[in-house]
């Protein structure tokens, strides 16, 4: 009965308001679970891309409930959900089978569903149908990412601190829930195995907007405009991972560079925050357009040839093995410097306007502003805040799609944008062209033809995989509740980005 308890946990968390109650509510649920490490995971949504998306999602439960799409898409008008429209549509509810444990909940949501002429349908239908209709409801949800109960990685934390004390706290800055919860439940944190860094990705520290209350201590960095890589390196080998974890080989040049200056004076395995961006034949930042041709190209000396960059280091996660994460930035700044001399980030004035003045005159993106005293934390915080002028910036997801006009009849040219609201929904911010060029456009759809979920009306609706960096004078709320920007401007392709890391509705409002 394990997956009908999740859904019952489920439901209740949907209908709790605040966060700290849903909170209270996990850690209290905890205790009636065998498999305390998948209910943490999959209340994080904290698992692998299925290849599943709403339109493909909707044909599978038809054919597993024998009936045609439209039936569905009839209850999914009326309730806006597919989740809630399987559990309306569902009228016979079965009781779960005794194979219906957690660990066969997460392989059903978790296994590859690109086909459905495939063994993975098999499987899904027999689970599916084994579920009563509220699992059902939750099955979905969860199948697609989108729990819509108010619940993400940050709540599951904090349930873990009111279940098991302040003393886990700070591991959840570096360790995953289900990765701790075994130990937490046996009072054996302390015996946690050592970990080995090396090549283990470390969730990024990610900035928020200045909003003018400075920290009491600060230190203000330059904003390179380049990509955010993190840095593995001991005397012999180097790691390159990208923001989104994955590992790139397309930095020869700076590789070779790195491990000759590390291993003149250094020995051991660290870990370090960097960005890599595109320079000039006189050594001075290039547009960050650029660097496509360095990530994407199939010819890695070419690529070094037409965009050559530079590496700057602004922070030290791991030293010899060990995380300093939990020290003050100043002293991680300073072991940055130690390591890396010139080759870290350039300091700039504690003014801040002035800071920004000079940043821009020598052709970076803009200021930096850090908290000195703050440990590094693996989440979006005030403790690094990006300074930037009156025109807002945001990260969102490409929804949808249209051909272009003109000259660019042949290519997608206008992409509908989405950011994620406090319940995980797409909310879309309307629609953008300006500011990609003809190669930009030509890659978007390559790409976005490969993840197309309907076409309707000369659109193409897409799953969320491509995110855009977006400036805009502000963002509006139209009369009808939806919402829109004024004057917006694609700024970049974030290849670097996942679409869970973009901005949210409520940090914007």
């Amino acid at each position: 009965m394990t997956i009908a308890k999740l859904a019952r946990l489920s439901e209740a968390l949907e209908k709790t308001t605040s966060k700290n109650e849903k909170a209270e509510k996990i850690a209290e649920s905890l205790s009636s679970f065998d498999e305390k490490n998948l209910v943490v995971k999959i209340l994080s949504v904290d698992y692998p891309n299925n290849n599943i998306g709403n339109k493909r999602a909707l044909t599978w439960i038809a054919t597993a409930f024998n009936v045609f799409d439209d039936e569905i898409k009839g209850y999914v008008s009326s309730f806006g959900d597919l989740g809630e429209a399987v559990y309306q549509f569902d009228e016979v509810t079965v009781d779960d089978n005794s194979t219906n444990t957690l660990s066969y909940f997460y392989n059903l949501i978790t296994m590859d569903c690109s086909s459905i002429n495939s063994d993975s349908f098999v499987k899904f239908r027999e689970g599916f149908n084994g579920m009563d209709s509220l699992s059902k409801k939750w099955f979905v949800r969860y199948w697609l990412s989108t729990p819509r109960n108010g619940v993400n990685e940050s709540t599951v934390n904090k349930a873990m601190t009111y279940r098991y004390g302040e003393k886990i706290k700070p591991l959840l800055t570096y360790r995953k829930a289900d990765e701790l919860i075994g130990y937490a439940e046996s009072g054996t944190l302390d015996k946690l195995p050592k970990i080995n860094w090396f090549g283990r990705f470390i969730k990024p520290m990610l900035a928020k907007s200045f909003d003018s209350n400075l920290p009491d201590n600060y230190i203000v960095d330059t904003k390179y405009d380049g990509n955010r890589y993190q840095i593995h390196i001991t005397e012999k080998e180097i790691i390159i991972f990208n923001r989104s974890g994955k590992t790139v080989r397309c930095f020869p040049d700076i590789e070779a560079e790195l491990l000759r200056v590390f291993s003149n004076h250094t020995t051991g395995q660290w870990v370090f925050d960097s960005e890599i961006y595109p320079i000039n034949e006189d050594g001075t930042p290039a547009t960050h357009q650029k660097m496509g041709t360095r990530v994407h190209s199939k010819d890695i000396d070419k690529a070094m040839e037409e965009c050559p960059v530079k590496i700057v280091f602004f922070d030290a996660l791991v030293v010899n093995n060990e995380s300093i994460m939990e020290m003050p930035y100043s002293d991680r700044l300073k072991v940055t410097e130690d390591v890396w001399g010139d080759l870290t980030a350039l300091q700039l004035p504690d003014d801040i306007e002035s800071a920004y003045v000079l940043a821009i005159h020598r052709g970076y993106e803009g200021v930096m502003i850090k908290d000195a005293d703050a440990p590094y934390q693996t989440k979006r915080t005030k403790a690094m805040m990006k300074y930037k002028p009156p025109r807002i910036e945001i990260d969102a997801t490409i929804v949808s799609a249209k051909y272009g006009k003109g000259k660019r009849h042949d290519v997608l040219g206008t992409f509908e944008i989405a950011v994620l609201d406090e319940f995980g929904d797409w909310i879309s911010l309307g629609s953008v062209g300006s500011g990609l060029s003809d190669g930009d456009l030509v890659r978007l759809t390559n790409t976005l033809k490969r993840v197309v979920e309907k076409f309707e009306d000369d659109v193409f609706y897409t799953l969320p995989r491509v995110v855009l960096e977006v400036t805009a004078d502000a963002i509006t709320e139209n009369t009808n509740g939806t919402y829109g920007l004024r004057f917006p401007r694609v700024l970049r392709i974030r290849d670097d980005k996942s679409p869970r890391d973009c901005s949210t509705l409520e940090e914007l409002l």
